[in-house]
């Protein structure tokens, strides 16, 4: 029964976070902090969303929320280009406010992005991009992220921005 409720106060909270990365980037790419590579997103919820209740019972700073999310473009939101796959820390039930790791693999590489987030529908929270492999292996900058109105349900879709720079 506490799983149901946990499950139950993650969705109605909007926990849900999802990631992209720019498609196709190459060594030829002279994203700069001058001139970024903007990259439209879609993440969509899966079945794979776990809250998991660490502490007291009920939503409490220390649990834990996985997810794995499908990407698409904003250009072409029928055909899944990667996924992402992260876990997030609850900090502040009263707000919703959670830090999270999140990985996006893509066919020519990953991109890794950490942030503090606000899980509420029609929020938009702002992450950094901190590293990458392959093609991203330089990647550094923003990704922002808006949540749709229902969230971690699977089947929901948010929209993500990523502001990326891929060369000194």
């Amino acid at each position: 029964m506490r799983s149901l409720f946990l499950l139950a106060w993650v969705l109605a909270s909007g926990v849900f976070l999802g990631a992209g990365a720019a498609l196709g980037a190459d060594e030829g790419n002279s994203a700069n902090s001058n001139n970024p590579l903007i990259i439209d997103l879609i993440s969509e919820a899966t079945t794979i969303n776990n809250f998991v209740d660490l502490g007291a019972a009920g939503p409490s700073p220390g649990d834990t929320y996985t997810f794995s999310d499908e990407i698409f473009r904003e250009n072409n939101p029928d055909e899944q280009v990667g996924e992402a796959d992260g876990h997030c820390t609850l900090i502040n039930p009263a707000v919703r406010r959670f830090t999270c790791t999140i990985t996006t693999s893509l066919p020519d590489g990953d991109i890794t992005t950490e942030g503090v987030l606000i899980f509420v529908p029609n929020t938009t929270s702002v992450g950094a991009v901190t590293g990458g492999t392959g093609a991203y292996r330089n990647a550094r900058g923003e990704a922002k992220l808006t949540l749709g109105p229902v969230v971690g349900v699977p089947g929901a879709r948010h929209n993500v921005v990523f502001s990326l720079i891929l060369r000194p």
